[in-house]
Protein backbone atom coordinates (compact mmCIF):
# COMPACT_ATOMS: atom_id res chain seq x y z
CA UNK A 1 0.00 0.00 0.00
CA UNK A 2 1.55 3.36 -1.20
CA UNK A 3 1.46 5.80 2.00
CA UNK A 4 0.84 9.43 1.26
CA UNK A 5 1.28 12.71 3.44
CA UNK A 6 -0.96 15.59 2.40
CA UNK A 7 0.95 18.82 2.21
CA UNK A 8 -0.12 22.26 2.48
CA UNK A 9 1.36 24.79 -0.18
CA UNK A 10 0.65 27.77 1.56
CA UNK A 11 3.55 29.89 -0.32
CA UNK A 12 1.67 29.20 -3.62
CA UNK A 13 3.87 27.63 -5.29
CA UNK A 14 2.27 25.18 -7.26
CA UNK A 15 0.16 25.45 -9.85
CA UNK A 16 -0.48 21.43 -9.85
CA UNK A 17 -0.06 18.91 -7.89
CA UNK A 18 0.08 15.61 -9.41
CA UNK A 19 0.48 11.76 -9.40
CA UNK A 20 1.53 9.15 -11.50
CA UNK A 21 -1.43 6.78 -12.82
CA UNK A 22 -1.85 3.09 -12.37
CA UNK A 23 -1.45 2.25 -16.29
CA UNK A 24 2.42 1.94 -15.62
CA UNK A 25 3.35 3.72 -18.67
CA UNK A 26 4.53 7.28 -17.10
CA UNK A 27 1.29 8.68 -17.47
CA UNK A 28 0.20 11.49 -14.97
CA UNK A 29 -3.03 12.92 -13.34
CA UNK A 30 -3.76 16.07 -11.58
CA UNK A 31 -4.30 15.45 -8.02
CA UNK A 32 -8.04 17.57 -7.10
CA UNK A 33 -7.05 18.44 -3.76
CA UNK A 34 -7.15 21.52 -2.28
CA UNK A 35 -5.51 23.14 1.00
CA UNK A 36 -6.69 24.28 3.75
CA UNK A 37 -4.76 28.06 3.17
CA UNK A 38 -6.55 30.64 0.83
CA UNK A 39 -6.04 29.28 -2.87
CA UNK A 40 -3.32 27.10 -1.57
CA UNK A 41 -3.01 23.21 -3.36
CA UNK A 42 -2.88 20.28 -1.04
CA UNK A 43 -0.06 18.06 -2.36
CA UNK A 44 0.43 14.26 -2.27
CA UNK A 45 3.60 13.31 -1.51
CA UNK A 46 4.36 9.59 -1.08
CA UNK A 47 6.33 8.56 2.25
CA UNK A 48 9.79 8.24 1.93
CA UNK A 49 9.51 4.93 3.38
CA UNK A 50 7.79 3.82 0.21
CA UNK A 51 9.45 5.55 -2.55
CA UNK A 52 12.87 4.25 -1.29
CA UNK A 53 12.12 0.63 -1.47
CA UNK A 54 10.07 1.26 -4.92
CA UNK A 55 12.44 -0.26 -7.58
CA UNK A 56 11.00 0.13 -11.40
CA UNK A 57 9.42 -3.52 -12.86
CA UNK A 58 11.64 -2.62 -15.91
CA UNK A 59 14.96 -1.94 -13.98
CA UNK A 60 17.96 -4.11 -14.80
CA UNK A 61 19.71 -5.77 -12.75
CA UNK A 62 22.68 -3.35 -11.92
CA UNK A 63 19.86 -0.89 -11.45
CA UNK A 64 18.14 -3.13 -8.75
CA UNK A 65 21.72 -3.51 -6.66
CA UNK A 66 22.99 0.19 -7.12
CA UNK A 67 20.24 2.26 -7.52
CA UNK A 68 20.35 6.04 -8.44
CA UNK A 69 21.74 8.20 -5.10
CA UNK A 70 18.27 10.29 -6.59
CA UNK A 71 16.26 7.48 -5.99
CA UNK A 72 13.35 8.32 -3.51
CA UNK A 73 13.80 12.38 -4.16
CA UNK A 74 11.17 14.11 -5.01
CA UNK A 75 11.10 17.10 -7.31
CA UNK A 76 8.75 20.01 -8.09
CA UNK A 77 8.66 20.52 -12.08
CA UNK A 78 8.20 24.15 -13.68
CA UNK A 79 4.80 24.54 -15.87
CA UNK A 80 6.98 24.93 -19.13
CA UNK A 81 7.67 20.86 -18.87
CA UNK A 82 5.55 18.55 -20.83
CA UNK A 83 4.11 15.97 -18.71
CA UNK A 84 2.14 13.39 -20.26
CA UNK A 85 -1.37 13.48 -18.83
CA UNK A 86 -1.75 17.03 -17.69
CA UNK A 87 -1.87 20.18 -19.33
CA UNK A 88 0.99 22.68 -19.83
CA UNK A 89 0.28 26.68 -18.94
CA UNK A 90 3.68 28.32 -19.19
CA UNK A 91 2.22 30.77 -16.65
CA UNK A 92 -0.46 32.03 -18.71
CA UNK A 93 -4.72 31.18 -18.61
CA UNK A 94 -5.22 31.68 -22.56
CA UNK A 95 -2.09 28.85 -23.59
CA UNK A 96 -3.47 26.90 -20.99
CA UNK A 97 -6.90 27.11 -22.14
CA UNK A 98 -5.90 26.77 -25.49
CA UNK A 99 -3.93 23.49 -25.53
CA UNK A 100 -5.37 19.83 -24.33
CA UNK A 101 -3.71 17.33 -22.37
CA UNK A 102 -0.75 16.39 -22.85
CA UNK A 103 0.48 13.15 -24.34
CA UNK A 104 4.01 13.22 -24.49
CA UNK A 105 6.86 13.59 -21.37
CA UNK A 106 9.96 15.89 -21.69
CA UNK A 107 13.24 14.12 -22.00
CA UNK A 108 14.47 15.89 -18.65
CA UNK A 109 11.47 14.72 -16.63
CA UNK A 110 11.80 10.94 -18.08
CA UNK A 111 15.48 10.91 -16.85
CA UNK A 112 14.09 11.68 -13.57
CA UNK A 113 11.66 9.25 -13.50
CA UNK A 114 14.63 6.64 -14.74
CA UNK A 115 15.81 7.86 -11.80
CA UNK A 116 13.57 6.69 -9.47
CA UNK A 117 12.66 10.33 -8.60
CA UNK A 118 9.32 11.43 -7.76
CA UNK A 119 7.01 14.39 -9.32
CA UNK A 120 4.94 15.81 -6.79
CA UNK A 121 3.58 18.62 -9.15
CA UNK A 122 4.12 21.37 -11.27
CA UNK A 123 5.15 24.95 -10.04
CA UNK A 124 4.21 28.50 -10.97
CA UNK A 125 6.24 30.36 -13.39
CA UNK A 126 6.02 34.26 -14.72
CA UNK A 127 3.99 34.16 -17.97
CA UNK A 128 5.64 33.06 -20.93
CA UNK A 129 8.80 32.62 -18.89
CA UNK A 130 9.27 36.52 -18.88
CA UNK A 131 10.81 38.16 -15.81
CA UNK A 132 7.90 39.72 -14.24
CA UNK A 133 7.43 41.09 -10.36
CA UNK A 134 4.51 39.74 -8.39
CA UNK A 135 2.19 42.64 -8.97
CA UNK A 136 2.16 42.32 -13.22
CA UNK A 137 1.17 38.88 -12.52
CA UNK A 138 -2.33 39.08 -13.35
CA UNK A 139 -3.23 35.03 -14.40
CA UNK A 140 -1.87 33.00 -11.57
CA UNK A 141 -0.79 34.72 -8.07
CA UNK A 142 3.00 34.90 -8.02
CA UNK A 143 4.49 32.85 -5.17
CA UNK A 144 5.92 33.86 -1.54
CA UNK A 145 9.44 34.31 -0.89
CA UNK A 146 9.54 32.40 2.68
CA UNK A 147 13.05 34.45 3.37
CA UNK A 148 13.25 37.41 5.76
CA UNK A 149 9.64 39.08 6.25
CA UNK A 150 7.95 36.75 3.83
CA UNK A 151 6.71 39.71 1.56
CA UNK A 152 10.28 40.06 -0.70
CA UNK A 153 9.84 38.40 -4.36
CA UNK A 154 11.13 35.72 -6.00
CA UNK A 155 12.40 36.81 -8.62
CA UNK A 156 11.60 35.08 -12.22
CA UNK A 157 10.75 33.23 -14.60
CA UNK A 158 11.31 30.26 -12.14
CA UNK A 159 10.59 32.09 -8.60
CA UNK A 160 8.21 29.51 -7.56
CA UNK A 161 10.57 26.49 -8.32
CA UNK A 162 12.68 28.62 -5.57
CA UNK A 163 10.29 29.61 -2.98
CA UNK A 164 9.54 25.84 -2.86
CA UNK A 165 12.56 24.19 -2.32
CA UNK A 166 13.26 26.94 0.25
CA UNK A 167 10.20 26.40 2.36
CA UNK A 168 9.70 22.47 1.83
CA UNK A 169 11.57 19.98 3.85
CA UNK A 170 9.56 17.17 1.94
CA UNK A 171 10.76 18.37 -1.43
CA UNK A 172 14.30 17.62 -2.59
CA UNK A 173 14.80 19.80 -5.34
CA UNK A 174 13.22 21.77 -8.57
CA UNK A 175 13.56 21.50 -12.33
CA UNK A 176 13.02 24.76 -13.79
CA UNK A 177 14.38 26.44 -16.91
CA UNK A 178 16.82 29.70 -17.81
CA UNK A 179 17.57 31.39 -20.56
CA UNK A 180 18.67 34.96 -18.84
CA UNK A 181 18.75 34.90 -15.16
CA UNK A 182 15.34 32.71 -14.96
CA UNK A 183 17.22 30.19 -12.53
CA UNK A 184 19.98 32.71 -11.17
CA UNK A 185 17.90 35.73 -10.07
CA UNK A 186 15.28 33.36 -8.16
CA UNK A 187 18.14 31.43 -6.52
CA UNK A 188 19.83 35.11 -5.59
CA UNK A 189 16.27 36.45 -4.27
CA UNK A 190 15.44 33.39 -2.45
CA UNK A 191 18.67 32.18 -1.35
CA UNK A 192 19.07 28.68 -2.63
CA UNK A 193 21.58 26.80 -4.90
CA UNK A 194 20.77 26.95 -8.54
CA UNK A 195 22.50 25.78 -11.45
CA UNK A 196 22.57 26.57 -15.28
CA UNK A 197 23.86 24.03 -17.28
CA UNK A 198 26.23 24.38 -20.43
CA UNK A 199 23.68 25.34 -23.57
CA UNK A 200 22.53 22.39 -25.37
CA UNK A 201 24.28 19.94 -22.84
CA UNK A 202 20.96 18.96 -21.18
CA UNK A 203 18.06 17.99 -23.79
CA UNK A 204 15.47 20.42 -24.27
CA UNK A 205 12.97 18.19 -25.80
CA UNK A 206 9.63 18.59 -24.34
CA UNK A 207 10.47 22.29 -23.04
CA UNK A 208 8.49 25.24 -24.22
CA UNK A 209 11.07 27.41 -24.75
CA UNK A 210 11.50 31.33 -24.20
CA UNK A 211 14.65 31.78 -26.56
CA UNK A 212 15.75 28.81 -28.04
CA UNK A 213 19.18 29.93 -28.66
CA UNK A 214 20.14 30.43 -25.14
CA UNK A 215 17.37 28.55 -23.62
CA UNK A 216 18.08 25.52 -21.27
CA UNK A 217 17.21 23.02 -18.68
CA UNK A 218 17.81 24.15 -15.33
CA UNK A 219 17.67 23.26 -11.27
CA UNK A 220 17.55 24.37 -7.61
CA UNK A 221 17.71 22.84 -4.68
CA UNK A 222 19.53 23.23 -0.73
CA UNK A 223 21.43 20.65 -0.99
CA UNK A 224 24.60 21.32 -3.49
CA UNK A 225 25.69 17.65 -3.06
CA UNK A 226 23.01 16.11 -5.18
CA UNK A 227 23.52 18.43 -7.74
CA UNK A 228 26.12 16.44 -9.50
CA UNK A 229 23.83 13.59 -9.19
CA UNK A 230 21.16 15.32 -10.72
CA UNK A 231 23.57 15.93 -13.38
CA UNK A 232 24.60 12.63 -13.99
CA UNK A 233 20.94 11.23 -14.26
CA UNK A 234 20.04 14.46 -17.34
CA UNK A 235 23.29 14.18 -19.15
CA UNK A 236 25.49 11.13 -19.70
CA UNK A 237 28.56 10.57 -17.69
CA UNK A 238 31.64 11.46 -19.84
CA UNK A 239 35.22 11.36 -19.55
CA UNK A 240 37.05 14.75 -19.25
CA UNK A 241 40.13 15.85 -17.32
CA UNK A 242 39.22 17.26 -13.65
CA UNK A 243 40.15 20.57 -12.25
CA UNK A 244 42.84 18.74 -9.90
CA UNK A 245 45.33 20.86 -10.32
CA UNK A 246 45.52 24.50 -8.60
CA UNK A 247 47.66 25.39 -11.21
CA UNK A 248 45.28 24.74 -14.00
CA UNK A 249 42.19 27.16 -12.37
CA UNK A 250 42.36 31.01 -12.84
CA UNK A 251 39.56 32.71 -11.21
CA UNK A 252 38.56 36.41 -12.70
CA UNK A 253 36.75 38.63 -10.70
CA UNK A 254 34.83 41.54 -12.95
CA UNK A 255 34.70 44.84 -10.97
CA UNK A 256 31.88 45.54 -13.98
CA UNK A 257 29.46 44.37 -11.60
CA UNK A 258 30.45 45.62 -8.24
CA UNK A 259 27.12 47.06 -6.71
CA UNK A 260 27.70 50.23 -5.77
CA UNK A 261 27.16 51.05 -2.25
CA UNK A 262 26.88 47.76 -0.89
CA UNK A 263 29.72 47.69 0.75
CA UNK A 264 28.60 44.22 3.17
CA UNK A 265 27.78 42.36 -0.15
CA UNK A 266 31.22 43.12 -1.19
CA UNK A 267 33.03 42.08 1.62
CA UNK A 268 31.03 38.72 1.59
CA UNK A 269 32.41 38.16 -2.38
CA UNK A 270 36.22 39.03 -1.25
CA UNK A 271 35.86 36.76 1.34
CA UNK A 272 33.97 34.13 -0.51
CA UNK A 273 37.59 34.26 -3.21
CA UNK A 274 39.64 34.78 -0.68
CA UNK A 275 38.14 31.25 0.58
CA UNK A 276 38.73 29.81 -3.14
CA UNK A 277 42.07 30.97 -3.34
CA UNK A 278 43.18 29.59 0.26
CA UNK A 279 41.47 25.87 -0.14
CA UNK A 280 42.68 25.38 -3.84
CA UNK A 281 45.90 27.84 -4.34
CA UNK A 282 44.53 28.84 -7.58
CA UNK A 283 45.23 32.22 -8.99
CA UNK A 284 42.89 34.96 -9.25
CA UNK A 285 42.76 38.59 -10.33
CA UNK A 286 40.47 41.18 -11.06
CA UNK A 287 39.39 42.47 -14.41
CA UNK A 288 37.15 45.06 -16.22
CA UNK A 289 35.04 43.27 -19.28
CA UNK A 290 34.06 46.91 -20.67
CA UNK A 291 37.45 48.22 -20.18
CA UNK A 292 39.53 45.38 -21.76
CA UNK A 293 37.13 45.40 -24.97
CA UNK A 294 37.86 48.79 -25.41
CA UNK A 295 41.29 48.22 -25.22
CA UNK A 296 41.41 44.84 -27.65
CA UNK A 297 37.81 44.79 -28.91
CA UNK A 298 38.00 42.98 -32.60
CA UNK A 299 35.44 45.79 -34.03
CA UNK A 300 35.38 49.91 -33.99
CA UNK A 301 32.83 49.92 -32.02
CA UNK A 302 34.79 50.54 -28.46
CA UNK A 303 32.15 51.03 -25.82
CA UNK A 304 31.04 47.34 -25.24
CA UNK A 305 27.63 48.44 -23.85
CA UNK A 306 26.37 50.04 -26.95
CA UNK A 307 27.89 47.39 -29.36
CA UNK A 308 25.59 44.75 -27.35
CA UNK A 309 22.83 47.56 -26.94
CA UNK A 310 19.23 45.81 -26.95
CA UNK A 311 19.69 42.71 -28.37
CA UNK A 312 16.14 41.60 -29.69
CA UNK A 313 14.21 39.08 -30.98
CA UNK A 314 12.03 39.72 -34.03
CA UNK A 315 8.62 39.14 -33.90
CA UNK A 316 4.62 39.91 -34.28
CA UNK A 317 1.80 41.01 -31.67
CA UNK A 318 0.62 37.79 -31.03
CA UNK A 319 -3.19 37.10 -30.85
CA UNK A 320 -3.88 36.07 -27.39
CA UNK A 321 -6.90 37.20 -24.83
CA UNK A 322 -4.36 39.25 -22.27
CA UNK A 323 -1.27 39.03 -21.66
CA UNK A 324 0.47 40.66 -18.98
CA UNK A 325 2.46 44.01 -19.12
CA UNK A 326 5.71 42.52 -19.17
CA UNK A 327 5.08 40.25 -21.93
CA UNK A 328 2.92 43.14 -24.40
CA UNK A 329 6.72 45.22 -23.63
CA UNK A 330 8.60 42.34 -24.93
CA UNK A 331 6.26 41.73 -28.21
CA UNK A 332 5.74 45.19 -28.77
CA UNK A 333 9.25 45.95 -29.17
CA UNK A 334 9.88 42.62 -31.01
CA UNK A 335 7.04 43.61 -33.56
CA UNK A 336 9.61 46.78 -34.24
CA UNK A 337 12.70 44.45 -35.17
CA UNK A 338 13.84 43.42 -38.68
CA UNK A 339 14.77 40.35 -39.72
CA UNK A 340 17.82 42.27 -40.85
CA UNK A 341 18.24 43.82 -37.27
CA UNK A 342 17.68 40.46 -35.30
CA UNK A 343 20.54 39.08 -37.67
CA UNK A 344 22.66 42.07 -37.18
CA UNK A 345 22.19 41.31 -33.25
CA UNK A 346 22.93 37.71 -33.15
CA UNK A 347 26.37 38.77 -35.26
CA UNK A 348 27.29 40.90 -32.46
CA UNK A 349 26.76 38.78 -29.78
CA UNK A 350 28.99 35.75 -31.76
CA UNK A 351 31.43 37.97 -32.01
CA UNK A 352 31.55 39.28 -28.21
CA UNK A 353 31.19 35.60 -27.77
CA UNK A 354 34.60 34.58 -29.96
CA UNK A 355 36.43 37.37 -28.20
CA UNK A 356 35.41 37.09 -24.28
CA UNK A 357 36.37 33.13 -24.77
CA UNK A 358 39.90 34.34 -27.04
CA UNK A 359 40.94 36.94 -24.54
CA UNK A 360 39.99 35.60 -20.95
CA UNK A 361 39.33 31.70 -21.51
CA UNK A 362 43.12 30.28 -21.92
CA UNK A 363 43.37 26.85 -23.03
CA UNK A 364 46.05 26.28 -20.34
CA UNK A 365 43.96 27.10 -17.68
CA UNK A 366 40.46 26.21 -16.45
CA UNK A 367 38.61 30.02 -15.51
CA UNK A 368 36.07 30.72 -13.02
CA UNK A 369 34.40 33.92 -13.10
CA UNK A 370 32.58 35.07 -9.59
CA UNK A 371 30.20 37.15 -10.45
CA UNK A 372 27.90 39.43 -8.23
CA UNK A 373 24.11 38.34 -10.28
CA UNK A 374 23.17 41.66 -8.57
CA UNK A 375 22.47 44.11 -5.53
CA UNK A 376 21.67 42.31 -2.52
CA UNK A 377 18.78 44.96 -1.38
CA UNK A 378 14.85 44.50 0.16
CA UNK A 379 12.21 44.33 -2.74
CA UNK A 380 8.26 44.00 -1.84
CA UNK A 381 6.07 42.38 -3.88
CA UNK A 382 3.64 45.19 -2.56
CA UNK A 383 5.49 47.56 -4.58
CA UNK A 384 5.17 47.83 -7.98
CA UNK A 385 8.65 48.63 -10.24
CA UNK A 386 7.07 50.42 -13.50
CA UNK A 387 8.57 49.49 -16.47
CA UNK A 388 11.56 47.11 -14.92
CA UNK A 389 12.72 46.74 -18.58
CA UNK A 390 14.24 50.27 -19.21
CA UNK A 391 15.77 50.74 -23.29
CA UNK A 392 18.77 51.78 -22.27
CA UNK A 393 22.47 50.32 -23.13
CA UNK A 394 23.76 47.62 -20.77
CA UNK A 395 25.20 44.52 -19.94
CA UNK A 396 23.85 42.63 -17.07
CA UNK A 397 25.71 39.93 -15.21
CA UNK A 398 23.17 37.08 -15.77
CA UNK A 399 23.29 37.43 -20.04
CA UNK A 400 26.80 36.79 -19.79
CA UNK A 401 26.49 32.51 -19.32
CA UNK A 402 23.62 33.07 -22.16
CA UNK A 403 25.50 34.69 -24.84
CA UNK A 404 28.73 32.02 -23.96
CA UNK A 405 26.48 29.22 -23.87
CA UNK A 406 28.39 28.55 -20.72
CA UNK A 407 26.99 27.28 -17.16
CA UNK A 408 26.64 29.32 -14.08
CA UNK A 409 26.44 28.29 -10.94
CA UNK A 410 24.34 30.42 -8.00
CA UNK A 411 25.51 29.74 -4.26
CA UNK A 412 24.30 31.49 -1.18
CA UNK A 413 27.32 32.46 0.69
CA UNK A 414 26.25 34.77 3.72
CA UNK A 415 23.64 37.13 5.16
CA UNK A 416 23.20 40.48 5.56
CA UNK A 417 20.56 42.64 7.78
CA UNK A 418 17.89 44.85 6.70
CA UNK A 419 15.49 46.76 8.40
CA UNK A 420 11.56 45.50 6.90
CA UNK A 421 9.08 47.93 6.50
CA UNK A 422 6.88 45.03 6.80
CA UNK A 423 7.48 43.84 10.36
CA UNK A 424 9.27 47.25 11.36
CA UNK A 425 12.03 44.90 13.00
CA UNK A 426 16.01 43.57 11.19
CA UNK A 427 15.26 40.29 8.99
CA UNK A 428 18.08 38.94 6.63
CA UNK A 429 18.54 39.02 3.32
CA UNK A 430 20.37 35.85 1.74
CA UNK A 431 24.12 37.37 -0.24
CA UNK A 432 23.97 34.87 -4.02
CA UNK A 433 26.61 35.31 -5.94
CA UNK A 434 27.53 33.29 -8.93
CA UNK A 435 30.69 31.39 -10.47
CA UNK A 436 30.61 30.94 -14.37
CA UNK A 437 32.54 28.08 -16.06
CA UNK A 438 33.59 27.25 -19.75
CA UNK A 439 31.03 25.04 -21.61
CA UNK A 440 31.22 21.73 -20.83
CA UNK A 441 32.83 21.83 -17.92
CA UNK A 442 29.56 21.37 -16.25
CA UNK A 443 29.96 18.36 -13.52
CA UNK A 444 34.04 19.09 -13.05
CA UNK A 445 32.57 23.06 -11.81
CA UNK A 446 30.25 21.49 -9.70
CA UNK A 447 32.48 19.05 -8.10
CA UNK A 448 35.01 21.64 -7.93
CA UNK A 449 32.89 24.28 -6.03
CA UNK A 450 32.04 21.11 -3.64
CA UNK A 451 35.77 20.65 -2.52
CA UNK A 452 35.78 24.42 -1.99
CA UNK A 453 33.40 24.63 0.05
CA UNK A 454 34.08 21.80 2.29
CA UNK A 455 37.48 22.33 2.59
CA UNK A 456 36.69 26.19 3.79
CA UNK A 457 34.36 24.91 5.54
CA UNK A 458 31.28 26.93 3.99
CA UNK A 459 28.16 24.81 4.36
CA UNK A 460 27.10 22.87 1.41
CA UNK A 461 23.22 23.42 2.10
CA UNK A 462 20.61 25.93 3.14
CA UNK A 463 17.75 25.67 5.83
CA UNK A 464 13.97 26.50 4.95
CA UNK A 465 12.35 29.31 6.23
CA UNK A 466 13.14 32.50 7.47
CA UNK A 467 17.24 32.26 7.08
CA UNK A 468 19.28 30.20 4.18
CA UNK A 469 22.15 29.97 7.08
Amino acid sequence: MIQLVANEDHQLAFLQAIWPTEDGDDNFEQVLAAGNGYRSHGIAVPARSYTQNVIAPDSTAEEKLTPSPLHGMRVAIKDNYHISGTKTSIGNRAYYEAYSVRNDTADVVMRLLNAGVHVVGKVHLSSFAMMEHPMQSVDYQAPFNPRGDGYLITGGSSGASAAAVATYDWLDFSICSDTTGSARIPAFQVGVFGFRPSTNYISGKGLVKAWPAFDTPAWMGRDLGIFPHILRALHPPESKAELASASSVEILYPTDFIPKNSPSQEQAMDDFIKDMVKSTECAHRRISIKEDWAKASPVGEKDLEQYLYNAKIPGNPRPCSIVTEVVKWYWTLGSQVTLQEHEEMMNRLSVFKAWFVDYYMNESKTTIIALHIDKVQPRYRNQYPGNNNPNVPSIRPTFLAAILGALELAIPISQIPYHSVITGETEELPVVVSLLGPSGDDMNLLQWSLGVFRASGRPTTVKTGKTAL
